[in-house]
């Protein structure tokens, strides 16, 4: 076991795969068996390793935040707005590759090479790697120090990667050093229909490239889908192009559904009655509304059967406000990272402070948040006695900072922040954890729970019913923010489609509100491309506008 290194891209995908390890070969096994993300790895290998690189010591990882916190702060003289801030973001791992590989056959714009200098001059002088370094940086390690290669080649003869399809140019690289034909066995599975990360670095080219980077390789296709129904599996081949869908192993005969609906509260309240019907009622006003007879809800589905995906998150807006209101329990996963929401982030700047006590950057990040917060500021910070547990250290930080954890929200929170705490024995290493948080890495939270989440979110999980609304142009294929990929796109929708068991409504609206404007929507294409027998019309009730609620007459004016 003491051989085996398996990697994958989220902390959640790597705790399902020690999971199962687990019931595989047990206790002892697991412990043994080293499975990792990327960007863990690559941080383990660079903290054993420090004294070869010209690295800060003991340096301290930078989350994406504060990534973009420092990128901001650099590009805030330039006098480029949004504009440039999101060009520079979305070419700062670029430049970071070029710089250990060499410039690619992709141009990007070469003015911003002063600006990354300066960034990354920020970064070391405040002692900071960010995620993208850590793998640059591993890969400039061993291909400096091929001995180091060898050692970690020798130690991990098999190498295995899941999701190989959402691998980036680096990781590849860094595969070909850790693997030798003559000493190392790699095994990747991968799926290029769920290639949908393009946006963060992958390229879906290195998966149809494996056979030409490890020499060799034998080819296993998986083609039996063990989730979905036939129909379903037939409208996603459609949408992929596909004559031959996966074979089915699954039961249900239920076609894809189709909502149109006038306006995004027309398609909340869609979703409100269609989950009603689904569950068999949820108030004695829907039935007796009408809304649902008393006889429905025989497939036995709970909330948690139910999955609500969009393409933007502020799409779920007016769903959580619809669910809210109709006393549905729901789940928004995919919204913000465990350090972005009250309280832990407040906590998180207090331990990043203590930390590191001399660095500015988190002294004032600190003092922001508590000023943004209320609470003030901190000044007998140094007068805090941190005790040696971990759980202990949240449970005194939330009394010395007179937090309120009381709502469901921050209680859930707080419980989610102590359960990754006990799992720690230094302050260093469970920062580190918290930092490598990235937008990806979001879990549902458990409970009986309608979940809401973007399609993104969403790829790895499986409902028996999914809705997916807004299948619009503009949104699927999203061209809202400049240019689009339409075959990502195409792919995203796939993902979406094929999270569902049994049952697939998709819904569109005619006039949408986003970010403040309203804009005339038409149907998504990809709806064109699923063949009409397999489509029906959503069998739902008139929906009619509420009226201003009554106002109540001043009975002494």
């Amino acid at each position: 076991p003491e051989q085996i290194l398996a990697l994958t891209f989220t902390r959640k995908a790597a705790k399902e795969m020690e999971q199962r390890i687990s019931t595989l070969l047990g206790d002892l096994g697991i412990k043994e068996v080293r499975v990792a993300t990327f960007h863990g790895f690559c941080l383990d290998i660079l903290r054993n390793e420090k004294d070869k690189t010209d690295l800060p010591t003991d340096f301290m990882l930078c989350s994406e935040v504060d990534a973009g916190n420092i990128a901001k702060e650099i590009l805030s003289g330039s006098g480029g707005g949004k504009r440039l801030a999101r060009g520079f973001q979305k070419a700062l791992p670029d430049m970071k590759t070029a710089s250990v590989l060499g410039p690619r056959e992709e141009v990007f714009d070469h003015d911003f090479h002063p600006l990354f200098e300066k960034y990354q001059r920020r970064l070391r002088g405040l002692g900071m790697l960010d995620l993208d370094d850590l793998e640059v940086e591993t890969l400039r390690l061993l291909l400096n120090y091929p001995e180091v290669s060898l050692t970690y080649s020798k130690r991990f003869p098999w190498v295995f990667v899941d999701e190989y399809q959402d691998t980036n140019h680096v990781q590849v690289e860094l595969l070909k050093t850790l693997v030798h034909a003559d000493s190392g066995i790699i095994c990747a599975i991968g799926d290029p229909d769920q290639a949908i990360y393009g946006f963060r670095g992958a390229d879906v080219k290195n998966f149809h490239r494996f056979k030409d980077d490890f020499p060799g390789t034998r080819e296993i296709a998986l083609t039996r889908n063990y989730r979905s129904s036939k129909i379903i599996l037939e409208a996603s081949a459609a949408i992929m192009g596909k004559e031959k869908p996966l074979q089915c192993e699954s039961p249900g005969k239920a076609p894809v559904s189709l909502a149109h609906c006038r306006t995004e509260p027309e398609e909340a309240e869609m979703i409100v009655e269609q989950v009603e019907r689904l569950i068999g009622g949820t108030t004695y006003f829907s039935l007796d509304s009408g809304r649902v007879a008393s006889h429905e809800g025989e497939l036995s589905l709970g909330f948690g059967d139910i999955g609500v995906l969009f393409r933007l998150n502020a799409q779920g807006e007016a769903l959580e406000e619809a669910l809210d209101r109709s006393g549905i329990p729901f789940v928004r996963s995919g919204q913000a990272p465990l350090i972005n929401r009250y309280p832990v982030n407040i906590l998180w700047r207090f331990f990043q402070t203590l930390q590191s006590p001399d660095n500015p950057y988190y002294s004032q990040r600190y003092q922001a948040v508590l000023a943004v917060t209320g609470l003030g500021t901190k000044a007998a910070i140094e007068g805090f006695q941190a005790p040696i547990s971990l759980p202990d250290l949240v449970d005194q930080a939330i009394t010395f900072h007179e937090l309120d954890c009381s709502p469901r929200e921050s209680e859930e929170a707080i419980r989610h922040l102590r359960r990754l705490a006990a799992g720690f024995e230094d302050m260093k290493t469970f920062l580190d954890m918290l930092s490598l948080e990235r937008g990806i890495d979001h879990a549902v939270l458990a409970g009986d729970r309608v979940a809401l989440m973007s399609l993104h979110a969403a790829k790895g999980l499986e409902w028996p019913v999914v809705f997916i609304t807004g299948c619009e142009d503009r949104l699927l294929p999203c061209s809202l923010f400049g240019t689009r990929d339409d075959e990502e796109e195409r792919r995203l929708f796939y993902v979406g489609m094929t999270r569902a068991h049994s049952r697939l409504i998709l819904s569109h609206v005619g006039r949408r509100t986003i970010n403040g404007r309203v804009l005339p929507m038409k149907p998504s294409p990809f709806l064109d491309d699923i063949p009409g027998d397999l489509c029906i019309p959503l069998d739902r009730r008139e929906w009619k506008r509420k009226g201003k609620a009554h106002k109540q007459l001043d009975l002494f004016k």
